[in-house]
């Protein structure tokens, strides 16, 4: 009996401990990647996956965003394309690696969310690129905090980027234009 009881007092320690690691991890991920995203636009004048914008539209087509779904696992079928409300292109996490490499000139690798098994959450970091040359970069955190949008039980997103966002539904730590450094938590 008392073997049982330690059981269900122990399982949501671990995982508690667990995912506040995990989020930590996703954050200082997130801040890595960003930094890489700023690097390349400082090197090249424009973000990753976005040559295509330095093109003047032609007459009948628009500029639609760029989605990437970072991870190195195969993702469910519903993240293997675009959500319904939106219209673009969903790119593979090697096209956005290929583009960072070339770009920076060295061998880029980018970290994945540490989860394995999605839970409550998708365990994938996303980078969109906006058709006037801004982009979000999110994670999913386990934990809500002042810095995430709450999405639902254990599904907070977390976005840095290069704009701020006006949006009630989103908020992005725009650290680079503040000239801000990111604050990261410890491992």
């Amino acid at each position: 009996m008392l073997l049982s009881v330690g059981y269900f007092v122990v399982i949501p320690k671990m995982e508690e401990g667990y995912q506040e690691w995990a989020d930590c991890t996703r954050v200082n991920d997130t801040y890595y990647i960003a930094g890489l995203i700023e690097e390349f636009k400082t090197k090249k004048g424009y973000f990753p996956l976005g040559a295509s914008y330095l093109e003047p539209e032609e007459e009948g087509w628009v500029s639609v965003p760029v989605m990437v779904n970072i991870t190195h696992r195969e993702l469910p079928e519903k993240y293997q394309r675009l959500p319904e409300n939106m219209s673009g292109r969903l790119a593979p996490t090697s096209e956005l690696i290929q583009e960072l490499s070339e770009g920076l000139g060295r061998d880029i690798k980018i970290p994945s969310d540490p989860q394995n098994v999605p839970v409550f959450a998708p365990n994938f970091y996303q980078y969109i690129l906006f058709p006037k040359g801004n982009y979000i970069l999110s994670s999913f955190l386990y934990n809500e905090t002042e810095s995430t949008v709450r999405l639902g039980k254990h599904y907070n997103k977390f976005s840095v980027g290069s704009v701020e966002s006006t949006s009630a539904r989103e908020k992005v730590a725009n650290f680079i234009k503040l000239g801000v450094k990111p604050q990261r938590c410890k491992k």
